[in-house]
């Protein structure tokens, strides 16, 4: 991946989508025309407003892969959003055995239906209200020096060329996104209010998602990522709530994302989820610029405390309560009962001998018994 790649890619996802759009214009007069790379400029064109140019962007993708789904997807949510259903349907049908592409069909088709439905309504009202014209002037209307100029067709407008990169028009609306994972799977939500299920279509690829929320006839919101490591598209998943889309992407493997995006090609950056503890350490506020190992801290008090050399009485006790510590059940009840019961002068650890009988104290003559 090059300079210009990474850089395009860093500012489109901190949604600077002016100067992604000039690295990656760069990106393609230096390396030459890519399929992915000329998506990603359509993605700017589409953030920026310019439907004319990300639809073109797309018609090149194509022209170099005319398998590339995620190019069709793109052309005909576009081409849908400007309401030129039958060109989207055009888009949609090369995959349309595809679950997605199907679906837009059908919308398409209802569409294009209703769309035919209100035309001939329309017609027919007009065709009753107006007065039927005289034969004098249907005869000017298609007559005169002007009649060839009015009624001739305008030559099409050459596209531009895919290394040519249009002036921005417009900046639509936008939304934020974040995400977080577990071992098993990334979630990412994208904060956006009062959206349909309808208005929300997108494609999973193994390492790449496209989302686009569809605002207005001609106002088109889509993210557009390729993903730090693989995932499982058919386990993958997209919610459309109140107040937000969550996407949950199925992980391929079950290792920890350093990041969202991919940001090298010849490495994902990963690490080993069971490798990641030392990530997570305990942490408390400090204002000191000396960082401490808090767990390592805990395990060194408790070795010293498991080493520490006491002497007399402390000593016993010590003793006492290691033996007390891994003993079983049944000497535990016989050191207590023992205990107890002799007024803390006999400690036994044989619950046979002094399970079935009362433990008589035997302080020594110095000592009082402990009643």
């Amino acid at each position: 991946m090059t300079g210009h790649l990474d850089r395009a890619n860093a500012l489109f996802v901190d949604e600077e989508f002016t100067e992604a759009l000039s690295e990656y214009t760069l990106e393609l007069q230096t390396n030459g025309l890519n399929a992915d790379v000329l998506l990603k400029r359509s993605a700017c064109y589409q953030k920026l407003g310019n439907l004319k140019d990300a639809i073109n962007d797309c018609d090149n993708a194509l022209a170099l892969d005319p398998t590339h789904k995620k190019a069709s997807l793109r052309k005909g949510v576009l081409l849908f959003g400007a309401e030129r259903y039958e060109e989207a349907r055009a888009a949609f049908a090369p995959f349309v055995s595809d679950p997605t592409f199907a679906m837009h069909v059908r919308k398409c088709d209802a569409c294009i239906q209703m769309a035919q439905t209100s035309a001939k309504s329309v017609a027919v009202t007009l065709s009753k209200s107006l007065p039927s014209p005289s034969p004098a002037a249907a005869t000017s209307s298609t007559s005169g020096p002007h009649s060839a100029e009015t009624n001739s067709t305008p030559s099409p407008v050459p596209s531009s060329s895919p290394l040519a990169q249009s002036q921005p028009e417009k900046k639509p609306n936008r939304f934020t996104h974040e995400w977080y994972q577990s071992d098993s799977a990334v979630t990412v939500t994208i904060l956006a209010r009062g959206l349909k299920s309808d208005q929300v279509t997108h494609e999973f690829t193994s390492h790449s998602f496209s989302v686009s929320i569809n605002l207005t006839a001609n106002d088109t919101w889509t993210l557009d990522l390729d993903l730090c490591d693989e995932i499982i598209p058919e386990s993958s998943t997209v919610t459309v709530g109140t107040t937000k889309v969550e996407l949950r992407l199925k992980k391929a493997r079950p290792v920890k994302w350093l990041s969202l995006e991919q940001t090298n090609s010849s490495a994902y950056s990963t690490a080993v989820w069971a490798d990641t503890s030392k990530m997570n350490k305990h942490a408390y506020p400090s204002s000191s610029q000396k960082k401490k190992d808090w767990d390592e801290l805990d395990h060194q008090v408790a070795q010293e405390d498991k080493d520490e050399k006491v002497e007399g009485d402390a000593a016993l006790q010590k003793l006492f309560r290691d033996i007390y510590s891994k003993a079983d059940e049944d000497t535990r009840r016989a050191m207590n009962k023992s205990y107890v019961e002799s007024g803390g002068t006999v400690l036994s650890t044989n619950w046979k001998d002094v399970g079935s009988r009362k433990v008589e104290g035997s302080p020594p003559s110095s000592a009082p018994s402990k009643d």
